[in-house]
């Protein structure tokens, strides 16, 4: 099997230096003792913070080059911001008929805690069934598992444990995968792959506000700077629609700003606070991961002009980011 393995960086690829983490070039000894036909990429070696969208489009041109010869993609990443570039990927290749697989690890190689190695094995394992799509791979006492990459969340303060949104997509064990194939909807959004390849630039990365719920909270000053508005709500898809909150939201209207807010739906019965921001002209979106929207909505503003096109591509499947 050939398998095309890109570094970029991140703590799997990191070293101690004075004390601190910091890149030490494409960890090599992953790929040994491995019955696999490795060729190599390094587009950029950074650790994972430091993402940006010009990254992100050279890592989904690296991808997008590594399809044509090879039966799998491996990356090596960070994962701090793991989540964000699997949910570009996964939006960008979501009909793509190859696995694509993430790696990372909660500790430079060198450390006894490492599970890099681990992740790596198992990111071969699973690629060997040539399961299409973007996923990202995750070792934890004793248990691997696969998770899809639009459904990833951003990591709980403090830990480096990746979970998604809903359920994983399945598990490796002793090197055999163990889940549901098809199981989430795979589709595509039209040409968004071929757009993306295109572009020189992103322009919608950088305007887009992302507000998380909190009690008091301080609303920002709207200009045209921002293209769109995401609020993510509390676990039990509410916010506090008050006075404040109104303002800012007729201040959106004013200048056609459109508000999104992820978190809400998925439960058997919503609380009045989603009816309340809805009056607003907020719009409530499908139950998905917070990152997999903020990724979203930045592609959403990059390619599509106008409140309802942005609106349409939101609320548009893609790549299994959805769940019930």
């Amino acid at each position: 099997m050939k398998i095309k393995v890109i570094f970029t960086g991140g703590t799997i690829g990191s070293s101690l230096k004075d004390g601190f983490l910091a890149s030490a070039g494409a960890p090599l000894e992953l790929l040994k003792d491995c019955d696999c036909d490795f060729d190599i990429d390094e587009p950029y070696e950074i650790l994972s913070k430091e993402l940006t969208s010009e990254r992100l489009m050279i890592l989904s041109k690296s991808v997008d080059s590594a399809l044509e010869e090879a039966d799998a993609v491996i990356i090596t990443h960070g994962t701090d911001t793991l989540s964000y570039s699997a949910a570009f990927l996964g939006y960008v290749f979501a009909d793509c008929k190859k696995p694509i697989v993430l790696v990372s690890s909660a500790y430079s190689l060198s450390d006894e805690r490492e599970n890099g190695r681990e992740n790596f094995k198992a990111a071969i394992d699973f690629s060997k069934l040539g399961i299409g799509g973007v996923y990202a791979v995750w070792h934890s006492n004793g248990v691997t598992n696969i998770h899809i990459g639009t459904r990833l969340l951003q990591q709980q303060a403090y830990s480096d444990e990746l979970e998604s949104v809903g359920l994983s997509f399945g598990r490796v064990e002793n090197g055999k995968f163990v889940g549901k194939c098809a199981d989430f909807e795979r589709s595509a959004v039209p040409m968004l792959k071929e757009m993306v390849l295109s572009s020189a630039s992103l322009d919608g990365f950088g305007r887009v506000l992302d507000i998380p719920a909190r009690p008091d909270l301080c609303y920002p000053e709207l200009d045209e700077k921002a293209s769109a508005v995401l609020f993510e709500s509390y676990h039990s898809g509410t916010m506090c629609v008050d006075e404040n909150f109104n303002c800012f939201a007729k201040s959106a209207a004013a200048l056609e700003i459109p508000i999104f807010v992820c978190g809400t739906s998925g439960r058997e019965v919503e609380y009045e606070t989603v009816k309340k921001y809805a009056e607003t002209g907020a719009i409530p979106l499908s139950a998905a991961s917070p990152a997999a929207m903020y990724v979203k909505l930045l592609l959403a503003c990059s390619f599509y002009k106008g409140t309802d096109e942005i609106k349409e591509f939101m609320q548009r499947p893609c790549g299994g980011d959805f769940f019930d």
